[in-house]
């Protein structure tokens, strides 16, 4: 199969939305806040023969608080799928004692990608989004989805 020297294919990443609370009483809180969005992420180059290359950016952080609540865990979903042939995969570095389940393919169905978060729990750690696409994806309209973080107590 040929693949063309430059494949433009454009997906816009705009807009992290953090969703939280899900505990409200006392020091037993969880808190969990986004410091940014990443920016556009564009996959448009390829080297002949090979797949086009994926972007990534790590340019955001997010701050989890888990209070006296048994331990916890953050999963991730996209307001929409991305279209056939893209794929956007979310890694969240783990705070201490937690774990990282790796670049995690997102779609619109919630996905855990850190578990097992210690009660007494407050960290910033990183956010890295990567953006692959398959040649079969053929040129993509640029387009935006949110990705939604959500902290869920004695998980």
């Amino acid at each position: 199969m040929n693949f063309p020297a430059e494949l433009t294919k454009t997906m816009k990443r705009v807009g992290v939305l953090a969703a939280m609370f899900a505990a409200t009483r006392g020091s037993g809180a969880q808190s969990l806040t986004v410091s940014g969005s990443p920016g556009t992420l564009r996959v448009q180059a390829a080297i002949a023969g090979s797949a086009p290359t994926p972007v990534s950016n790590s340019a955001t952080t997010y701050t989890i608080t888990v209070g006296n609540n048994a331990s916890s865990k953050i999963t991730a979903r996209l307001n929409a799928d991305m279209p056939a042939g893209v794929t956007l995969t979310l890694d969240l570095a783990a705070p201490s004692g937690a774990t990282d389940n790796g670049a995690v393919p997102m779609s619109s169905v919630s996905q855990d990608v850190v578990t097992s978060i210690p009660k007494h729990t407050s960290a910033t750690k990183s956010i890295t989004y990567t953006l692959t696409a398959t040649a079969a994806a053929g040129v993509v309209p640029s387009a935006s989805r949110t990705v939604t973080l959500t902290v869920i107590a004695g998980a």
